[in-house]
């Protein structure tokens, strides 16, 4: 009886490692060839309830009303992506602008930065000042070195961007036509998926995806206002302290913020010590008040928010996105909260038995 027990024990764990293994394989290779449909598949499925109601109140054929929902959520998503490049184009066009002013200024910024670390260097026991005296010759040599690199890099980020542009437009308009051919056949596809499961799998599979889509939903909702607590807060922290350019650089800095581990520091912490050896002492406070009420706020908010959203305790959030980060990167950390409440609702409807309540 126990060679049983752990027979069916060693069996499942097996099929768990296979499983899990199956997971990584399909997240590694098959995403990233499969990324356009699945999104028109969860465009489609968001579609469904106004296509019904475009078919069944104003009689259209499904084809129209499918046609009607892609237009429509197609061209708002096309109009704001076009308000927001072009607000972006119009910063960077003043960032451009600004910047032969700003590199003018780059050797009075650098002879004030030698003096002040060289004030300290003689300061340090003799047995070292020579160390840090070739230090920093080297990072001197290195920063004339820094408009040469950022003008490469701006050039490469162009030429990356306009190579990118045939296989972007081929991702959208395949994008487009799967949510259309998908919406409008939609029952059939739908059904289809469906019947290539066991029988017994199917209540479950259609229960667990009804909860999914409004999980997921939901934890969209949770990172949206996330994003747009912290792009205000920076908005708002830049006008304040006078940074030029503070809608540009308050996007960018949330689009740094959104990976893990980097955060906002990674720019703001730099930035206000550059300030402060600059002479820019008001600056460089401003900034780390920017840094640690956004942090601060942030922190607070992320786990609570995110856990009451998709219906996790704070801890088992932050635990999940953790893992979820180490092990898959900002994917993970976007797919891993959402297993996590995807096994705590099988747990509750007692499919699985993965703890004790």
């Amino acid at each position: 009886m126990p060679d049983k027990k752990y027979t069916k024990l060693l069996w499942r764990m097996l099929l768990i490692a296979l499983g899990l293994a199956l997971v990584w394989v399909f997240l590694r290779w098959g995403l990233f060839w499969l990324l356009p449909f699945l999104i028109a598949m969860f465009i489609a499925r968001l579609m469904e309830y106004p296509v019904i109601l475009l078919n069944k109140r104003l009689k259209l054929p499904r084809w129209a009303a499918s046609a009607i929902c892609t237009l429509l959520v197609y061209g708002v998503l096309s109009v704001l992506i076009y308000l927001l490049v072009s607000r972006i184009i119009i910063e960077v066009g003043g960032l451009l602008n600004q910047l032969p002013e700003w590199m003018a200024g780059l050797p009075d910024v650098a002879d004030r930065f030698t003096r002040r670390i060289r004030a300290i260097i003689v300061a340090a026991p003799v047995g070292m000042q020579e160390f840090l005296n070739n230090s920093l010759d080297s990072v001197i040599k290195e920063g004339i070195t820094i408009p040469q690199s950022l003008y490469q890099t701006l050039g490469s980020w162009v030429t990356g961007v306009a190579g990118a542009l045939p296989n972007l437009f081929l991702f959208v308009i395949t994008s487009v036509l799967s949510t259309y051919f998908i919406s409008s056949d939609y029952p059939r596809v739908s059904a289809f998926i469906m019947r290539q499961l066991p029988e017994r799998w199917q209540e479950r599979v259609a229960r667990t995806k009804t909860h999914l889509m409004g999980t997921l939903g939901k934890w969209l909702k949770a990172q949206g206002l996330l994003l747009l607590m912290t792009f205000v807060q920076l908005c708002v922290g830049f006008l304040l302290i006078g940074v030029e350019f503070p809608l540009l650089i308050a996007a960018v800095v949330c689009l740094v913020d959104a990976l893990p581990i980097l955060g906002l520091g990674i720019v703001l912490v730099p930035w206000a010590l550059i300030s402060l050896l600059a002479g820019n002492t008001a600056r460089a406070i401003g900034l780390i008040l920017v840094f640690a009420v956004c942090s601060l706020v942030r922190s607070f908010a992320e786990p609570k928010l995110v856990g009451e959203q998709i219906g996790l305790p704070p801890i088992v959030t932050m635990l999940a996105m953790y893992v979820g980060f180490q092990t898959f990167g900002v994917l993970g950390m976007v797919l891993f909260p959402i297993v996590a409440i995807t096994l705590k609702q099988l747990q509750e409807w007692g499919y699985v038995k993965l703890w004790r309540a």
